[in-house]
C-alpha cells in the first residue's frame, strides 16, 4: 500500500509539473494532414484525453517522452501528428523513405515556424530555448533516417492508445494494486526495449559510417603509398601528396575521434541493456513468484472447498508479454555480437556482452521452463484402470511458438520419494524410475489462434499398474491410503532453429491410488490433509504433523461447503471442538493442535471410529439426501444432545423439533423434539432414533417429519408444513398410475410411527394415529408390496390400505401377528395373514419387501417372540421353527399354515 501511494503521489507531482509547464490552451492547432486529410489511424484530441492520465498510467505517459522524442514537440504539435497517416508509412520498408523524409522535413518546418512566432512575444525566451533544441535533437538524431523518427511516432501514438484503454478498463474493474504495478512495469520495459531497439540501429548506422570512413582511409593510403614509390616528378604531384597527407591525417583523427564514440556508444547500449534486463527480472519474478504461485495455490485450495483459482487470461497475457520482450532482447544483444564481429575496436574479449548474452539466455530459460504448468489436475484420489484426464499449457507458448518446433508431451507416474529426488537433483526420470504405467500418455501440444494458448490436453489416460514403494522401516509403515503420488509431464521445446532446446517438467497434485471404491473415504482424508495445510514451495509433499485447531476448523468448513453448498458457522465449529476435544479450553485457543493422527487414525473419545469417518459419513450423508435442507436450514446440524434439549425447553411450546446430526451413528441425522409426558404432566425431550442413508433411500426426511405427529414446529416455532411442505411427496390419489396393471389393487404406502412411547394425539397424514417414543421411529408399511433395503433401522410394520375396488375393510389388519427383536430398538417384523393381498393363499408369510426370503431373512433377524403375542389355531411349534434356524426363542408360540412356513425356512436356507 505504501508503494502504491508513493507512485501515485510521484504521478500527480509530474501531473502538476506537466501542467505548469504546459497550461490550458497553450497547445495551437500549427497544421493540418500533408494534403489537408484527416487520419483514420488515431482519434483526434487524444493528446488531450492523455494528459488526464492520472497514477501509474500517467508516469508511464511522462516516462515515454524522452530525448528521443521530446515531450514539447509532443504537447505543442499534438493536432499535426494525430492528423497524419502513419500507418501508411512501413519504418521498415526502404521504399518509404521519401514519404517519410517529407513528413520529418514538414515536421521541422513547423517546430522552426512556432519559434519564429515566439520571437514577437519577449516573455517566450524560454519556450523558445526549449524549442530550439528539440529542433537540434530532432535533426541530428532523425535526419540521416528518417524512417526512425516515423517508427519513433507511431510507438508513442500507439502507447498513449494502450494506456488510454488500460485507463479505461481499471475504471470499469477492480484491478489490484499488484496486477496494476505488473501492467505498468511491462509498458515500462516495452519503452526501454524500443529505446534499446533504436539505440542498436543507430550504432549499427555509425558502425556503417566508420566502415566507409576506414575505407576511404585505406584507399589515401593505397594513394600515397603509390606517390611514394613513383616518386614526385612536379610541383602538381607534391601538392596533391601533401592534400593526400592533410586528408589522411584528418580522416584518421575523424575516425580515432568515431571510434572513441562507438566504444562510448557500445558500452552505454550494454549499460542499458543490463539496466532494462534488471528490470525485467524484477516483473519476470512479480508474475512467476508471486502471481503464478497464488495461482496454484488457489488451485490446490479449490480442490478441498475454496473459490476458484480464475482464469489464467491475465497470466497468459503477462508471459507471452514477457516473452515478447525477453526474446526481441535476445536478438538485439545478437545484433551487438555481430556488430562486434564486423568491427572491432577494441582487443580481447567483450566481457559485458557475454554477460548479457548469458543474462538473456538464463531469462529465456527460467520463463519457458516455470510457464510450464498444469491447467487441470487429474482426479487426485485415483482409481486404477479408470479413465482421467489432465491438461498442460505453456503460458508464454502464444509468443515462442512460432520459435519452436514439433512438442511432445509425455506423463508418468512416480513416487513421493522420487518426485523429491525430481525436485533436488533436476533431473527427468526415466521409464525404469516411474511407478507405473499409464496409457495413453502422450500428446503432442497444440496452438490455438483464437485464445492464444499452446497446450495438450489428455483426456484417455488410464493406470494400468501401480508399482508401490518398499515398506522398510518404521518411517515407511504407511497405510496404502497415506501413500502419495503424483503425475510427471516433461516434454522438450526446441526454439531457435534448435539453438535453445529446454527440457520442461511439472508435476501435479499429490494423488493417493485406490483399488477399490471404499478406500477413496480415507484417501480423501489423505488428500484434504495435504491440499489445506501444505505451504507453496514445499519438497514434494512434506505436510505439517499438526495444525492449530483454527486452520482446522476453517479446512472443515470448506470442506462441507463445497460439497453442500452452505458452510459451518462458528457455533457448529465449537460442537465439533468440543467433541474432539472435550473439556480442553475452547475452540477460538489457536494453541490447541490438530494432528493428523487425531484426524485419521485415533478414535473420537468413548467411540469406535475416528473422527474423519463420523465428519466424513455425515458430509456424505447430507450430499446424497438432505442438501436441499442443509442449504435451508432446517437442519441445525452439529448440535450435542445436551444443547438441543437446551435449546428446546427454552421455548413455550412444547411441539418444537430440533434435526442434529448423530453424535454416535456415522452417517446419522437424529431428531430431538419436547412434548408433555402424560403419566407425569412434565415437558420432556426425546430422541429418535438416528436415520441412515439406507432410511432416507425408503422414505424422505421431509415425508418422515410429515408422517410423525409429534413433530409440529421446527425449532424455534417454524410450522414444519410452512418449510418442508415443498419436499413432501404427493399423496397417491394425486399421482397417475403409472400403468394399467395397477387398476383393481390396492395401493399401497410406506409411513414413519414412533412406538412404546407416551401417546401424542394426531393425524399423521395416514388416517392413523401414533405413538411417541424416546428412542425409536417404527416404519408403518401397507399389506405386500414394502419395500426396505436389508440392514436399514426398519421400524415394525404396520398397514395401511387404500383400496381402488371394494373389499373387507379390515382386510389389512385381520390376523396380523408381528415377530419382534425386544433386544434392539430397531424392531423388524414378518407377518403371517390368512388373507394374503397378494395370491389370496392362507398362511402366507409376507415380508419387508413382499417376499418369502425376505420375510425369513426378517424371522432370522428377530431371533426370539416377546410374550404377550396371541398365537393362532393349527399352527406348529414356534421352538421347532427357530431351531431349524439355529435360534432361541423366549417362549412357545404357534403360527399358523405348517407347510407355507417350511418353504419359508427352505427358501432361506438356500440363499
Amino acid at each position: 500500500m505504501a508503494k502504491k501511494e508513493l507512485d501515485d503521489t510521484c504521478s500527480s507531482a509530474i501531473a502538476d509539473g506537466l501542467q505548469e509547464r504546459f497550461p490550458a490552451g497553450s497547445g495551437e492547432i500549427v497544421g493540418g494532414d500533408l494534403e489537408g486529410r484527416p487520419s483514420p489511424d488515431y482519434p483526434m484530441a487524444q493528446w488531450e484525453k492523455a494528459q488526464r492520465l492520472t497514477g501509474k498510467h500517467g508516469q508511464l505517459l511522462r516516462e515515454l517522452y524522452n530525448s528521443y522524442f521530446p515531450l514539447e514537440a509532443r504537447h505543442y504539435f499534438a493536432d499535426w501528428l494525430e492528423a497524419q497517416s502513419w500507418a501508411e508509412i512501413d519504418p521498415d520498408n526502404a521504399q518509404h523513405a521519401e514519404a517519410a523524409g517529407q513528413h520529418f522535413a514538414k515536421f521541422l518546418e513547423l517546430i522552426e515556424a512556432k519559434i519564429q512566432d515566439e520571437c514577437a512575444d519577449n516573455n517566450s525566451f524560454l519556450l523558445r530555448h526549449q524549442l530550439d533544441n528539440v529542433c537540434a535533437t530532432l535533426r541530428i538524431r532523425y535526419s540521416p533516417n528518417p524512417l526512425e523518427f516515423v517508427r519513433m511516432v507511431r510507438h508513442c501514438l500507439n502507447t498513449e492508445a494502450d494506456l488510454l484503454h488500460l485507463e479505461e478498463n481499471a475504471s470499469n474493474f477492480d484491478v489490484s494494486p499488484q496486477h496494476s504495478t505488473i501492467d505498468t512495469a511491462i509498458h515500462r520495459l516495452r519503452i526501454m526495449i524500443d529505446e534499446v531497439e533504436n539505440d542498436v540501429k543507430l550504432l549499427q548506422a555509425k558502425q556503417e559510417s566508420v566502415v566507409i570512413q576506414t575505407q576511404e582511409l585505406w584507399r589515401i593510403s593505397s594513394g600515397l603509398t603509390s606517390f611514394q614509390q613513383a616518386g614526385l616528378e612536379n610541383q602538381t604531384q607534391k601538392d596533391q601528396l601533401c592534400s593526400l597527407i592533410k586528408a589522411k591525417a584528418k580522416l584518421e583523427e575523424t575516425l580515432m575521434r568515431e571510434a572513441d564514440c562507438l566504444v562510448s556508444n557500445r558500452k552505454g547500449l550494454y549499460m542499458k541493456t543490463e539496466h532494462m534486463l534488471r528490470e525485467y527480472k524484477l516483473v519476470q519474478d512479480m508474475v512467476l513468484e508471486e502471481e503464478l504461485l497464488k495461482w496454484s495455490r488457489a488451485q490446490q485450495l479449490h480442490a478441498v472447498g475454496g473459490p476458484p483459482p480464475g482464469p489464467l487470461d491475465q497470466l497468459q497475457i503477462w508471459c507471452q508479454d514477457l516473452a515478447d520482450i525477453i526474446w526481441r532482447c535476445r536478438r538485439q544483444v545478437q545484433q551487438m555480437e555481430h556488430l562486434k564481429s564486423h568491427l572491432s575496436v577494441t582487443d580481447g574479449p567483450d566481457v559485458e556482452l557475454n554477460e548479457l548474452n548469458l543474462n538473456v539466455n538464463n531469462l529465456l530459460c527460467l520463463l519457458v521452463t516455470r510457464t510450464f504448468i498444469l491447467d487441470k489436475q487429474p482426479p487426485q484420489v485415483l482409481k486404477t484402470m479408470t479413465r482421467f484426464g489432465a491438461c498442460v499449457r505453456l503460458l508464454a507458448g502464444g509468443k515462442l511458438t512460432v520459435y519452436m518446433n514439433h512438442t511432445e508431451v509425455q506423463a508418468h507416474i512416480i513416487n513421493e520419494k522420487q518426485a523429491r529426488s525430481l525436485a533436488k537433483e533436476n533431473t527427468v526420470p526415466v521409464k525404469a524410475e516411474v511407478s507405473g504405467e499409464i496409457c495413453n500418455n502422450t500428446k503432442v501440444m497444440d496452438y490455438n489462434k483464437g485464445t492464444g494458448t499452446l497446450s495438450a490436453e489428455f483426456n484417455n489416460m488410464s493406470l494400468k499398474r501401480i508399482k508401490r514403494p518398499d515398506k522398510k522401516g518404521p518411517e515407511h509403515q504407511l497405510a496404502v491410503t497415506e501413500e502419495k503420488f503424483c503425475i510427471l509431464f516433461t516434454s522438450k521445446f526446441s526454439m531457435g532453429s534448435g539453438e535453445l532446446v529446454y527440457s520442461v517438467r511439472t508435476i501435479s497434485l499429490p494423488v493417493v491410488v485406490v483399488v477399490h471404491v471404499n478406500q477413496s473415504p480415507a484417501a480423501e482424508a489423505t488428500i484434504m490433509w495435504d491440499n489445506a495445510f501444505s505451504q507453496p514451495g514445499r519438497d514434494p509433499f512434506t505436510v505439517p504433523d499438526a495444525v492449530s485447531w483454527p486452520q482446522m476448523a476453517h479446512a472443515l468448513s470448506l470442506r462441507f461447503e463445497s460439497i453442500n453448498h452452505r458452510g459451518l458457522s462458528d457455533t457448529l465449529l465449537s460442537v465439533i471442538f468440543s467433541k474432539v476435544f472435550p473439556g480442553q479450553g475452547t475452540s477460538e485457543d489457536a494453541q490447541v493442535m490438530f494432528s493428523w493422527a487425531k484426524l485419521y487414525k485415533e478414535p473420537l473419545p468413548s467411540r469406535s471410529f475416528t473422527f474423519w469417518e463420523w465428519f466424513y459419513g455425515t458430509c456424505d450423508l447430507v450430499k446424497r439426501h438432505l442438501q436441499l435442507q442443509w442449504q435451508d436450514g432446517l437442519i441445525a446440524g452439529f448440535v450435542s444432545r445436551q444443547q438441543a434439549e437446551d435449546m428446546l425447553l427454552s421455548e413455550p411450546l412444547h411441539d418444537n423439533f430440533i434435526l442434529r446430526f448423530s453424535d454416535s451413528e456415522v452417517g446419522g441425522l437424529t431428531t430431538a423434539y419436547s412434548m408433555i409426558n402424560p403419566n407425569t404432566g412434565v415437558r420432556e425431550v426425546y430422541h429418535l432414533q438416528p436415520w441412515t442413508a439406507r432410511d432416507f433411500a425408503v422414505r424422505a426426511l421431509a415425508d418422515r417429519i410429515h408422517d410423525l405427529a409429534e413433530l409440529r414446529h421446527v425449532y424455534p416455532n417454524i410450522d414444519k408444513d410452512d418449510v418442508f411442505g415443498k419436499y413432501y411427496t404427493p399423496p397417491a390419489s394425486s399421482q397417475v398410475p403409472t400403468s394399467s396393471s395397477n387398476i383393481g389393487y390396492v395401493t399401497t404406502r410406506i409411513i414413519v410411527v414412533a412406538e412404546n412411547g407416551p401417546r401424542q394425539s394426531g393425524n399423521n397424514g395416514s388416517g392413523m394415529d401414533s405413538v411417541g417414543s424416546p428412542s425409536s421411529a417404527t416404519m408403518a408399511g401397507s399389506g405386500g408390496n414394502v419395500s426396505s433395503p436389508p440392514g436399514a433401522n426398519n421400524p415394525t410394520m404396520s398397514v395401511s390400505s387404500q383400496s381402488s375396488m371394494p373389499m373387507d375393510a379390515d382386510v389389512s389388519v385381520a390376523g396380523m401377528v408381528p415377530v419382534t427383536n425386544t433386544s434392539s430398538s430397531n424392531t423388524m417384523a414378518a407377518f403371517c395373514s390368512p388373507h394374503s393381498v397378494d395370491d389370496g393363499s392362507v398362511g402366507s408369510v409376507v415380508g419387508p419387501d413382499g417376499g418369502v426370503a425376505a420375510a425369513a431373512a426378517a424371522v432370522a433377524a428377530a431371533g426370539s417372540l416377546p410374550g404377550g403375542f396371541m398365537p393362532m389355531e393349527g399352527g406348529i411349534n414356534i421352538t421347532e421353527l427357530f431351531n431349524m434356524t439355529g435360534l432361541t426363542v423366549d417362549a412357545t408360540h404357534t403360527l399358523s399354515s405348517v407347510e407355507p412356513i417350511q418353504d419359508l425356512l427352505d427358501l432361506y436356507s438356500q440363499e
